[in-house]
């Protein structure tokens, strides 16, 4: 599979991830940073795991959607000494799920009663069971100490890839929502 394939499947993913209800967003971050006292940030230069190269048009709407929520917030996009670094990351995993589905008929083991007086029998009983393959994709957001160069702040959101592109820049939207939630409510806390 090329990598532009890749993409899309990955964006596919973000967007069913956001669609299911039990997808999550994760949050780690450090406890010992004051992210109250970030005002500015700036992007690092994007790894081979950002869609940088292979989907330019999604890699400038995750960027330009993170800009909006992290200006919304109060933070204050600068060229140069920022206080913090922002960075995404992108994966995706072929997974396997198996589904048995078993029929059948019978009569249990003993003596029935009929004409002929004799072992009720096994009956008959028949199970089928079907591989699904989907793809398993990942969105990470994190956040560095321009000074110190330690990660103080990591978002993540997994799920399956759905098909409609659509659907995936809608998941990705809701993902770094949720994301941008946390981040608001660690800061109002003091965490």
């Amino acid at each position: 599979m090329d990598r532009r394939a890749l993409i899309v499947i990955i964006m596919v993913a973000f967007s069913l991830a956001i669609g299911c209800s039990s997808t999550k967003v994760h949050i780690d971050y450090d406890r010992d940073a004051d992210l109250d006292s970030y005002e500015t940030y700036a992007w690092a230069e994007f790894e081979s795991t950002s869609l940088i190269d292979d989907a330019p048009l999604m890699h400038n709407r995750i960027v330009r959607y993170i800009n909006d929520k992290l200006q919304l917030g109060g933070m204050q996009k600068v060229e140069e000494n920022p206080d913090l670094y922002f960075t995404y990351h992108t994966d995706s995993d072929e997974q396997i799920q198996l589904n048995t589905t078993t029929f059948g008929y019978g009569y249990g083991p003993g003596w029935y009663p009929d004409p002929y007086w004799g072992w009720g029998g096994p009956g008959f009983t028949t199970s089928t069971t079907r591989a699904y393959t989907y793809k398993q994709g990942t969105l990470i957001i994190d956040a560095w100490d321009a000074e110190t160069n330690n990660l103080v702040w990591r978002g993540a959101v997994e799920g399956v890839v759905p098909e409609n592109p659509q659907q995936a820049e809608r998941m990705i939207y809701q993902s770094i929502d949720k994301m941008a939630k946390a981040w608001k409510s660690m800061v109002k806390s003091g965490k």
